[in-house]
């Protein structure tokens, strides 16, 4: 229910509440079960110069498609990106991994 109104919110351009709520699917337990959990924090957009950024695919590939166009601008913020996309979903795309500067 609660990942249907952060869509709704996300298509009527709500984007801050829209990301808020989309982001509860963390904590629940049935929507939870398929996300990777890192030790780092999470990038909340800041400068990240002399750091490593590790983009990774959480979705399908037609959204890790969608997504990637904005890679340019992520990179335009620190240096160094690692992206990851599931095994099987990058044929043709890029490599399983990619160190982009």
């Amino acid at each position: 229910m609660r990942t249907n109104h952060a869509h709704l919110l996300l298509m009527c351009g709500d984007l801050r509440n829209g990301f808020a709520e989309y982001r509860w699917r963390v904590k629940s337990k049935a929507l939870s079960e398929t996300i990777q959990r890192f030790s780092s924090q999470e990038w909340q957009g800041e400068s990240f110069v002399g750091r490593t950024l590790l983009l990774f695919s959480e979705q399908g590939i037609g959204d890790a498609l969608q997504f990637i166009r904005y890679l340019p601008m992520v990179a335009a913020r620190g240096r160094t990106i690692v992206l990851q996309v599931r095994q099987g979903s990058s044929s043709g795309i890029v490599p399983s991994a990619t160190l982009l500067h």
